[in-house]
């Protein structure tokens, strides 16, 4: 799978785009086709050691995105394959590996509900992103 690999943290002009493995959801987590990330400000200080968590390297920056449920892990309800989420925030793109990537593992707990404000906005590529309503769902 593809994603943008941070291999040091000397700032987000450092990120490469690269070969990574599939995630696989562990209990608790469920898998996310990412459609749209979002650069977050607390990406660009993780990237410039302006955050104060270390992850390991390479890691893959991303807090916030919005996606298509690909596969859910043990002890998650509520949550399904097919079910559009958002993710804001949270351990993802921090501690764990995060949204500038195809997928990512997300825990079930962080995702949010996404209703775009029409269909149309689902597909403006990222456009209208900030019409969309969100609600929390999915706890494991």
């Amino acid at each position: 799978m593809k994603a943008w690999l941070l291999p040091s943290l000397d700032g987000v002009e450092a990120l490469r785009f690269g070969e990574i493995d599939e995630p696989k959801p562990g209990p608790g987590d469920v898998v996310l086709a990412v459609k749209f990330a979002a650069l977050n400000p607390a990406d660009r200080y993780l990237a410039e050691r302006h955050y104060p968590a270390k992850p390991p390297l390479p890691h893959i920056l991303g807090r916030d995105g919005i996606g298509t449920v690909v596969a859910v892990g043990s002890d998650v309800s509520g949550l399904k394959v097919g079910d559009k989420r958002a993710v804001l925030r949270g351990d993802t793109g921090v501690s764990r590996p995060g949204t500038f990537a195809q997928r990512v593992a997300v825990a079930a707990g962080a995702m949010l509900h996404f209703v775009p404000s029409s269909r149309r906005s689902w597909l403006s590529r990222g456009r209208s992103i900030t019409r969309c309503v969100v609600k929390r769902t999915g706890r494991a």
